[in-house]
This record gives structure tokens, sequence and C-alpha cells, in this order.
């Protein structure tokens, strides 16, 4: 029998391998450290399943299809949350979503300077982000433009238009920061 005809025995990878998972450094013949593709975590053994729990619940960064809120079971998933609430269509969340992103700052009765980031979309409608407490750190406009970078990269550039902030300084250099990193992105105050 040549060696071209033998079988390799073991299971068939998981196809998590290559999409998912990277292989890490070989522990023992066939067997390596496994990484995952969206974020820190590495396991030296494991099953596949175990790599699928960590995507399923614990990866911060796992990307999740567009498609999945048009899935029924998802939307009943929603309406057990909310039950009035109408998702968009996955036309709507892969287009053009999301056209302007803003942050302003403000201190809190408490003395912080608390950070919010908003995106607005086509429609008019204004979604908070986040609120970030930034107390600790020196308001530069390289700050305020890695807070904005970061959600940026986690949505994507392409669904941005504009970032549009008040005309401090730093945010002004923040913005022009952005808008030279990604040619799509207008400087706006």
């Amino acid at each position: 029998m040549s060696q071209a005809s033998k079988k390799s025995g073991g299971r068939s990878p998981s196809d998590l391998w290559n999409t998912h998972i990277k292989k890490g450094k070989e522990i023992f013949k066939g067997h390596y450290k496994e990484i995952c593709n969206y974020c820190s975590y590495s396991k030296h053994k494991g099953s596949s399943q175990d790599f699928e729990e960590h995507l399923a619940n614990n990866c911060p960064n796992v990307p999740i299809s567009w498609k999945t809120i048009s899935n029924p079971f998802f939307i009943d998933f929603l309406k057990t949350l909310q039950q009035r609430y109408i998702p968009p269509s996955h036309e709507v969340l892969s287009g053009h979503l999301f056209s302007q992103k803003s942050c302003d700052g403000w201190t809190n009765l408490s003395n912080e300077s608390i950070w919010g980031f908003f995106i607005y979309i086509p429609d008019h409608c204004e979604y908070l982000w986040s609120l970030k407490d930034l107390s600790a750190q020196s308001h530069t406009a390289n700050l305020i433009a890695e807070e904005l970078d970061k959600i940026i990269q986690i949505i994507g550039s392409n669904k941005y238009s504009a970032i549009v902030t008040d005309t401090g300084a730093n945010v002004q250099n923040a913005r022009e920061i952005i808008s030279t990193r990604y040619n799509n992105i207008l400087n706006i105050h």
C-alpha cells in the first residue's frame, strides 16, 4: 500500500480550525496549542466543544453574521427580552446603518470625567454606544481618537460617514486624527 493511500488516524479536524482557531505551537505529534482568531484566549489542549463554548459565550470579539437578525429563533429570543421590539432587517444592518459618530465629555456630581460615545443613523435616531469614566487620563486628542477608533474598528469604518464633536481643541484634533486615518470619515464640528 502506498503512502498516499494510507488514511491518517483520528478524527477529522473541526470546522473551527482556520476560520475561528489558529494553530499555535505543536504540543505533541498532531496536537497544537489552540488560539482564538478574535481575542487572546488560548488552550494547550482540549476539545473543539471547549472552543465552541468560548466562541458562543465568552469571546467579546467574535463576528456574528448580520443575517442572524432574520433568524426566527433569534427574533423569538429578542421578543423574550422586549416584546414590542422590532429588529432592523439584515439588509439595513449590513448596509450603511451608522452615518455619524459623536462624543462629548462632562463632569458628574462626583467630579468624575464621563465621556459619552454616540452613533447617529440616517433616519436621525441617536444611540448611546458607551459611557466611559476617563477621570484617570488626560483628555488628549490621542486618547479621544483611540477611544473613537476602538468603536470604529468594532463596527467597521465603512459604516461611518462623519465624526461630529464640539469645538474643544482636543476633540477637534481627535476628529482630524480619525479623518486622516479613515478617508471615508468626514471631520465635522
